[in-house]
């Protein structure tokens, strides 16, 4: 084995691939065999060894994530005006200007409210203004209709991993229909969806005031005179019932007489008030790629597709309900695009129009615009059979069934051929390893040291950030700051990321790039076999640290600039792909945070600090994986050592004191969101907790810590979740909270007559219905159940006893709790005096009428005289929900 010498270092040595011996001034070893033979490079004498320097690599990574964040925030195109000299392209100042008169000039437009009304009647009016010109301008080549539509239905539906049924009376949808002159009746045609309900107490300026808007704006480009008609017809959805659990999106696809001809679905969405606008969600493999294709401004941020779907993140939208294969007219091919960033405004007081960040809807709107034409093509062009494959119940189509897709800084789409093509590239770089299996000994080292690289990574920043919120007491202080949150989490991740290759001085910079390419392989190969959306990143990390350690271990006389810009040259596109998944995913998840919900004291203190940990430090795994290798033999030295860790031990000391000393987490600009509800029971065991207020937050910082003074000592109990069993499911996003003491409403919703519960039996059947899933076990007996509300309101049932069938859905949903209670619950929503009443049937056996129990509660939205005492006293930065609810007496036959 031949070291290596340069005049100017006296004959000292580093072995970069490591030698194996702990005693470093020990370079004479016996001749290896040539296949496991390692190379040794000149070192830099005592001021440390030659490698890649870990603040260039940092320089680096954050310039390509600087280059991403300007490409998310600023690539944006410029606004159309609404006085623009081409009327025939879409305006930004158009679309906004709907959005502004819904959220600003109607406000909350809560199902069950009198908000909704005004709301229905303006989208109506605008839809039908456009309809009426375009009859008379287009009738020549085009034809346009509309339709009220007023839907009434149930439906079972798994909303934040609970199975429920989901009832809904009197909603509202608002179709329009435009189609070429000479397409049939029953030709396929592409849905575009947008909801203009908004959620408990937000104005909805974003969501999705801005969605109407552009849909709004696209069918006025549409029906100009001049505008080309579109190859196969297209269908505006403007539903009113997003926010109740896709209510409104079921009314259409099980009940409109226009839901059996769709072909495909665009669902239009938002969750902040920034772009990009993300295709976050896909089924069916083409539409996918078509939009990749043809939307001028693409974002399809890997690692939000794989959060959604493998780690059942709490998002749900109408797409949920049209890709549903159990639905008729459901199992659409389709994507679910939403803008995702300012996510602080998401579901509070704070989202405004005016807040939409200026280009943000003008890029949005131009890319519904492209795909909605390229879809209509696609649909007109694919055979009739196929099109009835793609929406046949007998055939679900599924997110991942095309080709690996994802985009480059929103500038271009790229898909990679037919789905072959994809898995043969994920696997490629797995292959490559193994064929260089004989260097099997330096692969082993090197994966020993990536994988707890990897690992180290996730627990270390989670640690810290758990650990500081439990010593202070202080947790989410970083919330709203994404410099302090960098500045607090980044050094752990670093020096996490780093640690398993500079400790162990057996591992050289070529055995630490072949274990770092073999985990980013292996990773890329599962997700192929998943069809994961990120398995490219991790193939394109394998097959260019391959590459550079094959360049520098033919290279071992390399300098000191050799090192420096081999490693940044060869893992540049890596880390170009990298930085914006890493950018757009550390964003979403810090924001996002203020509504991921928590749990009772003591987990729910340290879960949300931990969680941030955890993102960082695999975001600065997917962002130095390949680097870190060639960084650890720079800071090998122990005096470069220490200064590293003295170097990210200070930063990371000045973040946390600073962090919990002078930092507040919530400001008016990121609110926090809390729950107040105003709540009258009749089954309370004692006449102090007939009436209450019930006060629950939806993130890790306790709801009591928002009170003023004067309320937080009349606390009687902290809140468990049966409290709030009238926001089911929602009630598992709500932490610690506190019930404060109150006196009855003095002007209830329901007014002086009390919402009432009942049963009573119908009749006793002896055949089964084929249309219902029971037991075979005959006879039962089927009870009507009848809540009367008394106003329109939301409201929740759990349904406790052996039911072997109800009339909600087809197949009961799946009982939880013991065997001998066996719960279910369902919710209702509704508008109007039709609504007030909510009927249905269970079934039992002959004989277990007696076990059944119903536990009941209904929501009322809105202020009150009594709300205001708490709600009026809160700081500038607390988003309130509000509402009075009423739990009714506990029913039994």
């Amino acid at each position: 084995r031949t070291a290596i010498s340069t005049p100017h270092d006296s004959g000292a040595r580093v072995d970069i691939g490591g030698d194996g011996d702990d005693d470093d001034d020990d370079w004479t070893m016996r001749p290896k065999p040539m296949a496991d033979r390692r190379f040794k490079v000149p070192s830099r004498g005592k001021g440390g060894t030659v490698g890649l320097h870990p603040l260039l690599a940092l320089w680096w990574v954050a310039t390509l994530t600087a280059l991403a964040r300007w490409s998310v925030l600023f690539n944006v195109p410029a606004p159309v005006s609404f006085n623009a000299a081409d009327q025939s392209r879409f305006s930004e100042e158009r679309a906004l200007m709907h959005a502004r008169e819904l959220a600003e000039g109607i406000g909350p437009r809560v199902v069950a409210t009198p908000g909704i009304d005004p709301a229905e009647s303006y989208v109506a009016d605008r839809a039908r203004e456009l309809v009426e010109e375009a009859s008379g301008a287009r009738a020549d080549d085009m034809d346009v209709d509309i339709s009220i539509h007023r839907p009434t239905g149930s439906f079972r539906l798994n909303f934040l991993n609970n199975d429920i049924a989901n009832a809904y009376t009197n909603l509202t949808n608002v179709v329009v229909r435009v189609a070429p002159k000479s397409a049939p009746s029953d030709a396929r045609s592409v849905l575009l969806n947008a909801h203009f309900d908004t959620t408990l107490g937000s104005p909805g300026g974003a969501d999705c005031a801005s969605c109407v808007g552009i849909l709004l704006e696209i069918l006025r480009v549409m029906t100009l005179p001049g505008s080309p008609p579109p190859a196969a017809p297209i269908l505006f959805l403007f539903n009113g019932g997003e926010e109740t659990f896709m209510q409104a999106a079921h009314g259409f696809v099980a009940h409109h007489p226009w839901a059996k001809t769709v072909g495909a679905v665009i669902n239009v969405e938002a969750t902040g008030t920034s772009g990009p606008d993300v295709l976050f969600r896909e089924t069916g493999g083409w539409p996918a790629e078509v939009y990749m294709r043809t939307a001028p401004r693409p974002t399809a941020t890997a690692s939000i597709r794989d959060l959604i779907r493998f780690a059942n993140l709490p998002v749900d939208t109408d797409f949920s309900v049209f890709r549903d294969p159990t639905l008729p007219n459901g199992n659409l091919p389709g994507v679910d695009i939403a803008s995702m960033l300012d996510g602080y405004s998401y579901h509070t007081d704070r989202d405004f129009a005016n807040r939409i960040r200026r280009g943000t809807i003008q890029a949005y709107g131009e890319n519904v615009q492209e795909s909605m034409f390229a879809f209509a093509r696609e649909l007109q062009l694919m055979p009739v059979a196929k099109r009835a494959d793609e929406t046949s119940a007998m055939d679900a189509v599924r997110p991942g069934s095309g080709t690996t897709f994802f985009d480059l800084y929103g500038a271009l789409g790229v898909t990679l051929g037919s789905r072959t093509v994809a898995m043969v590239t994920q696997f490629a770089p797995l292959l490559a390893c193994v064929i260089d299996i004989s260097r099997g000994a330096s692969y082993r080292r090197g994966t020993v040291a990536a994988a707890k690289s990897w690992g180290l990574a996730a627990a270390l920043p989670a640690a810290l950030g758990a650990s500081r919120a439990i010593v202070t007491g202080r947790p989410l202080v970083w919330f709203g700051k994404p410099l302090v949150t960098l500045a607090f989490y980044l050094p752990p991740s670093l020096t996490a990321v780093l640690m398993p290759y500079v400790r162990d001085r057996n591992i050289g910079a070529i055995d630490g790039a072949r274990g770092a390419a073999l985990i980013t392989a292996f990773v890329a190969a599962v997700a192929g076999l998943f069809s994961a959306a990120s398995g490219y990143l991790f193939a394109a990390w394998s097959v260019c640290i391959i590459t550079t350690s094959l360049v520098v271990e033919a290279m071992p006389t390399l300098n000191q600039v050799g090192w420096a810009t081999i490693p940044l040259l060869f893992t540049a596109p890596a880390v170009f792909l990298a930085a914006p998944v890493s950018y757009v995913t550390f964003t979403l998840i810090s924001e996002k945070v203020g509504i991921a919900g928590s749990e009772p004291w003591p987990f729910g203190l340290l879960i949300s600090d931990a969680v941030m940990g955890l993102a960082t430090g695999l975001i600065t795994s997917l962002s130095f994986c390949g680097l870190a290798p060639f960084m650890a033999t720079r800071v090998r030295s122990t005096r470069s050592m220490r200064r590293a860790r003295f170097a990210m031990f200070l930063i990371w000391t000045i973040a946390a004191v600073t962090m919990t000393l002078g930092c507040e987490p919530y400001s008016t600009f990121t609110p926090k969101r809390l729950a107040i509800l105003h709540q009258h029971d009749a089954n309370a065991a004692n006449a102090d907790e007939a009436v209450t207020f019930l006060v629950g937050a939806f993130d890790s910082v306790p709801a009591a810590n928002a009170l003023q003074t004067l309320h937080r000592a009349s606390v009687l109990r902290p809140t468990t979740r049966e409290d709030f069993g009238s926001m089911h499911p929602v009630t598992q996003l709500l932490g610690e909270g506190v019930v404060l003491p109150s006196s009855r409403a003095k002007s209830p919703p329901w007014g002086e007559i009390y919402p009432s519960l009942r049963m009573s039996v119908l009749e006793e059947t002896e055949e089964e219905d084929e249309d219902i899933a029971k037991s075979e076990t005959s006879p039962s007996v089927r009870i009507e159940v009848e809540m009367n509300s008394r106003h329109p309101a939301w409201s929740c049932m759990r349904v406790e006893g052996p039911i072997v069938a109800w009339s909600l859905s087809e197949g009961l949903p799946t009982a939880t709790g013991a065997a001998a209670t066996q719960r279910r619950w369902a919710r209702h929503a509704g508008n109007g005096e039709a609504s007030q009443v909510w009927k249905f049937w269970v079934e039992v056996r002959a004989g277990d009428e007696s076990k059944l129990k119903l536990d009941a509660w209904s929501l009322y939205p809105g202020e009150s005289e009594e709300t205001r005492e708490i709600s009026d006293g809160l700081a500038a930065y607390i988003s309130p929900i509000v509402g009075t609810t009423y739990r009714y007496e506990t029913c039994r036959i």
